[in-house]
């Protein structure tokens, strides 16, 4: 076991040789790659002398180990020329609408389906590390967005991002997990289950409350149940989470992974159907009452004092047509742009040549070209101004 963790520890030096150097926009990318410079070089003093570890320790350098190596590698995919800087930028200013403190968040890019993730054990590391090693715990936690390479430097598609991140305020909050218990004390097991909740959670149709937990001890008997319903009010916040900020454009992409299947009904283990999930979106959108959003927004305005938005566009796209970036002037401009693009796509392209005086019409590579730049410069701009207001004077 000796030698393999010799081993193991080579791999994770020979990455950080790649990575050791890298730069990053983000300050707090940078300071969470500090952290590990000054824990690499006690790892290195280790190396030779693992034999004379107990197996406590061991145990300790190998846990290090598998989480470095995955959280280096997330680092250098988010270097200040491989990460979409604006984007996430714009992700944390979502997060931080929600969740005080977000400076103590490292918000990580890596290639993968997009999901988010979190590591649950990292509290006790940097604690370990602090003790026994004499780092100081470096007060920040990472949270991973996965995204598709295709999808890396893309600005449009990335829409999907603003539902992870609406996972991870969720998950900081534990909202979905106080407002299902919240239901089952107060609705569940006084009223049974009615139509409104079995019609968004269609595998209770042939089960009683009582079923699923015990009315006198509270205790959860079948766990499965539970567990899944606490999934698909998670997916359901998620999604109108999304949609406060960016609207129905998250369903372009859900729409193109179901087809050829319109309006897909199926159920899944963890999620609703699709057509479920745009169906509550629409009521949101519209701002007619749905069991799914009045019960989200309700709990939200008990645990953060506020709810959701509905989403309104507030930006005009004449800048873009003429091939300029556009002027955001608040927050709400800054999330809008992402609609905005998505509006210019599906809409009359023609408009590009009238405004232009072009010969020829825009093809679909120039026109996502020219979408996808002038979002990024727009942001770049805004995040600019934002920072300099935000100077002293």
């Amino acid at each position: 076991m000796d030698n393999f963790i010799q081993f193991e520890l080579v791999k994770l030096f020979d990455t950080w040789k790649k990575s050791r150097n890298n730069k990053y926009s983000d300050a707090n990318i940078q300071s969470y790659h500090d952290y590990f410079k000054e824990f690499y070089n006690k790892l290195r003093s280790l190396a030779p002398n693992v034999h004379t570890l107990d197996d406590t320790r061991k145990e300790f350098i190998k846990f290090c180990v598998e989480y470095f190596q995955d959280r280096i590698n997330c680092l250098s995919n988010n270097t200040s020329t491989n990460a979409p800087y604006e984007l996430v930028a714009t992700l944390t200013n979502v997060a931080s609408e929600w969740i005080p403190h977000i400076n103590k968040y490292v918000i990580l890019t890596h290639f993968g389906d997009y999901s988010f993730s979190k590591y649950m054990y990292e509290d006790t590391l940097f604690k370990t590390i602090e003790s026994d090693y004499g780092i100081p715990d470096i007060n920040k936690r990472t949270i991973l967005l996965s995204i598709p390479h295709r999808y890396y430097r893309d600005y449009m598609n990335n829409v999907v991002l603003f539902h992870e991140i609406g996972h991870f305020v969720d998950n900081a909050l534990s909202i979905s997990e106080r407002l299902l218990e919240n239901e089952w004390l107060n609705n569940y097991l006084r009223q049974g289950f009615c139509k409104d909740v079995i019609g968004h959670f269609r595998f209770l149709n042939t089960k009683n409350p009582t079923d699923i937990v015990d009315p006198k001890t509270l205790t959860i008997i079948d766990k499965g149940i539970y567990s899944k319903m606490l999934s698909y009010w998670k997916e359901y916040f998620a999604d109108l989470f999304a949609a406060s900020y960016v609207g129905n454009t998250l369903y372009k992409y859900l729409d193109y992974h179901t087809y050829p299947i319109q309006n897909d009904d199926s159920d899944h283990e963890y999620h609703p159907s699709n057509k479920l999930r745009a169906n509550v979106t629409d009521k949101f959108l519209s701002g007619n009452s749905d069991y799914i959003v009045d019960t989200i927004q309700t709990a939200l305005n008990a645990i953060c004092k506020k709810t959701l938005p509905v989403f309104q566009n507030t930006l005009d796209a004449s800048d873009i047509y003429q091939l300029l970036p556009l002027e955001l002037k608040t927050d709400r401009d800054l999330y809008s742009i992402f609609a905005t693009a998505w509006d210019i796509w599906y809409g009359d392209r023609n408009e590009f040549t009238k405004q232009n005086n072009l010969v020829e019409s825009l093809n679909p590579s120039q026109l996502y070209s020219i979408l996808n730049n002038l979002i990024e410069k727009s942001i770049s701009n805004y995040l600019i101004q934002k920072k300099w207001n935000d100077v002293p004077k």
